[in-house]
């Protein structure tokens, strides 16, 4: 039986929180796997975009968000 990527989704929001975090882990772990990916060039953009991040955040370009607030509005954006 082949089920679609929507499906699949739908059935994995009903798991516990602590199962989907368990399963995202093993996705994204999944695809280190992949032999293109480069690991330390994903590496050092994700360091700067860290740093650019950082840098915004001191210099008061961009604030802070509460972190409820950020997660109530990714469930209602992913829940569409």
């Amino acid at each position: 039986m082949s089920f679609t990527v929507e499906q699949i989704r739908g059935e994995a929001l009903r798991l516990s929180a602590e199962d989907r975090a368990r399963l995202a882990r093993e996705l994204i772990e999944s695809l280190d796997e992949l032999e293109d990916v480069d690991k330390a060039a994903v590496d050092a953009a994700w360091a700067e975009e860290v740093e650019r991040r950082l840098k915004d955040f001191d210099s008061g370009k961009i604030e802070p968000l509460d972190g409820e607030q950020v997660m109530r509005g990714l469930n209602e954006r992913f829940r569409k």
